[in-house]
């Protein structure tokens, strides 16, 4: 869900780059969750977003994929080292207004977060 507090912009609707955030990062989310991000990391290609209303409420974003269709993608990326796949989604104002859409194209890519990316990075100062 992405707030309208906060991602308004000068017409007092939700900010355009609010919106292709909340389009982009459901995969990612949904796959770091329930998947080893050891074995494979997904990726975005390419990403359009339609903006079909104003967004002038909260939003939230739709999106579904299977168990099954998931593995079948997986097993793609065993077999050739990736995958590319496309996903929807529909982003919609809290009274079920779609408010834009979504059309990601993603990779699964074999491999693992290279060291300086799994690692997180030390603040302060050392001495």
């Amino acid at each position: 869900r992405m707030p309208i507090a906060g991602n308004g912009n000068h017409l007092h609707i939700m900010y355009a780059g609010a919106l292709c955030t909340l389009a982009e990062f459901p995969f990612g989310i949904l796959y770091a969750n329930t998947h080893d991000m050891r074995s494979f990391l997904p990726i975005v290609k390419s990403m359009e977003v339609k903006f079909l209303r104003p967004a002038v409420t909260d939003v939230e974003v739709e999106m579904s994929m299977s168990e099954e269709w998931i593995q079948a993608v997986v097993a793609n990326a065993s077999t050739l080292g990736k995958a590319d796949f496309t996903l929807e989604t529909q982003l919609k104002a809290t009274d079920g207004t779609v408010v834009a859409t979504g059309h990601a194209v993603y990779q699964l890519r074999a491999g693992e977060l290279h060291k300086s990316q799994r690692d997180p990075p030390v603040v302060g100062v050392q001495g």
